[in-house]
């Protein structure tokens, strides 16, 4: 446990191997307590192609954070494979969002000073669906898309493209900000930062949605269903119940690489 607490902290993702379907809250708890929301503490996804519901259809998934028109975004995310659609489509693949920002500062500076300064209002409206047992919301909030520590370092990441709602700053900043989300999105391509893989039945991937985007390809016109089960724990309690088993062990914890994430201030 520890060296996975290490590595996901260290990399912003592990893959761990031979969980059982019925072992996702388990494995979740062992990492901290689960966040419950709207979509309860287990969401089901089971993806196909023709559905209404885009995360639920065969579309590919472009490079994202989730929940950031939260006020707090989900910390430590588990998505736990159940079932994979037969063929190679489908496949999960994340962008380490802190490399990101680095090169887009060395690349564009005046773009990595816009998402680091200018805020967006990211919302979105769910209906209810009793069928995946999700609860109806209104959610709302403006943040910037890099948050920075005190010596200019980015520590947390929040950018969801579809969540955005229309800017009603000046022109010239509008221009500005679309300047750099298409620098930004550009980059979230290079394969450089990007880890691509598809995820094995029993394959629980988890990832600090903090510093790092997740994202899927298409498969559209392949049969069959894409099922995997979600929840989300908090990262403070990660953090600390990752300093309590390193003091256990006799281990030292990494306290720099312990980025402090969007809410810091």
């Amino acid at each position: 446990m520890f060296t996975l607490m290490s590595m996901l902290v260290k990399y912003g993702l592990v893959r761990v191997k031979n969980v059982p379907a019925s072992a996702t809250q388990a494995l979740g708890e062992r990492l901290g307590y689960l966040r419950d929301s709207n979509y309860g503490l287990i969401m089901d996804i089971r993806a196909e192609s023709g559905s209404w519901f885009r995360a639920l259809s065969a579309e590919a998934i472009p490079p994202h954070s989730d929940n950031v028109y939260r006020y707090d975004p989900t910390g430590i995310c588990l998505f736990h494979c159940v079932e994979q659609i037969p063929g190679g489509g489908g496949a999960s693949y994340l962008v380490d969002s802190l490399a990101l920002a680095e090169k887009l500062r060395h690349l564009d500076e005046d773009a990595f000073d816009c998402l680091c300064t200018v805020p967006l209002t990211f919302h979105r409206h769910i209906p209810a669906n009793a069928d995946m047992k999700v609860e109806a919301a209104a959610l709302k909030t403006v943040s910037t898309v890099f948050r920075t520590d005190t010596n200019g370092q980015v520590i947390g990441f929040r950018y969801h493209p579809r969540t955005i709602a229309p800017m009603t700053m000046e022109e010239a900043t509008i221009r500005r900000m679309y300047r750099a989300r298409r620098l930004l999105e550009d980059l979230t391509e290079n394969p450089q930062l990007r880890l691509q893989f598809v995820a094995d039945p029993d394959e629980c991937m988890i990832f600090d949605n903090h510093r790092v985007l997740h994202a899927r390809t298409s498969f559209e016109g392949a049969t069959g269903v894409r099922h995997f089960r979600q929840c989300h724990v908090e990262r403070e309690e990660f953090h600390s119940r990752f300093r309590l088993l390193g003091e256990r062990l006799n281990r030292a914890v990494p306290e720099e690489q312990l980025t402090r994430g969007l809410l810091y201030r």
